[in-house]
């Protein structure tokens, strides 16, 4: 799982439209899902699509960054409405309405995708002990369909991600990277997150 940085120093532009919202719940979450955006937006995949289709690349990396934050989110055993994000505790019912909608959400995919990892390494383990070769990740493949979207063509020269239906679970990390797209256009609706603020971020 990639490590999310906690001492990014990222320039936080001011938000525009003014963001009416902005405790300093939703700031922590803003410069948390800021700094995961930046670093998804520096890998060679997204700077590729940078160059031909900037929204796409926006939106790839708002998903990722989606999926990356939710997996370092902690859950307190005691109160789900308890959350900790970079060691900061967050309550939900203390966030702003649109906001509350999408952390809880993210909590929800960090749960499962934190699920899909462990059988990820339950399935590996017995595909060793049978000496079998080790089939690609189910996450691994939920994080190109996030990065390059249905259809890609994987290392083998095959179309990965438009016939996920039927067999190796592919169906579920469709489902799975759906979900997590879903939430990034709400997120992207946040005026911390619209497009002109990532615009504004990478320049």
């Amino acid at each position: 799982m990639p490590t999310l940085r906690t001492d990014a120093k990222l320039p936080l532009p001011p938000a525009t439209p003014v963001d009416v919202n902005l405790t300093p719940e939703v700031e922590v979450i803003r410069q948390t899902m800021y700094s995961a955006i930046a670093d998804a937006l520096a890998t060679p995949g997204l700077r590729q699509v940078m160059q031909k289709d900037v929204q796409r690349a926006f939106f790839s990396a708002v998903s990722l960054a989606n999926l990356n934050v939710s997996m370092s989110l902690q859950s307190g055993n005691d109160s789900p409405n308890l959350i900790s994000m970079v060691g900061r505790e967050i309550r939900l019912t203390d966030l702003p309405g649109a906001y509350r909608t999408c952390i809880t959400e993210l909590a929800a995919i960090g749960r499962e995708a934190r699920k899909l990892s462990e059988e990820d390494d339950e399935r590996a383990i017995a595909y060793v002990a049978r000496g079998k070769a080790l089939p690609e990740p189910r996450i691994g493949r939920v994080r190109k369909l996030l990065e390059r979207g249905v259809g890609f063509v994987g290392a083998d020269g095959r179309v990965r991600g438009a016939k996920e239906a039927s067999g190796g679970g592919t169906g579920r990390s469709r489902e799975f990277s759906n979900k997590i797209s879903a939430l990034s256009i709400e997120m992207m609706k946040l005026p911390a997150f619209q497009e002109e603020m990532l615009r504004r971020l990478v320049a």
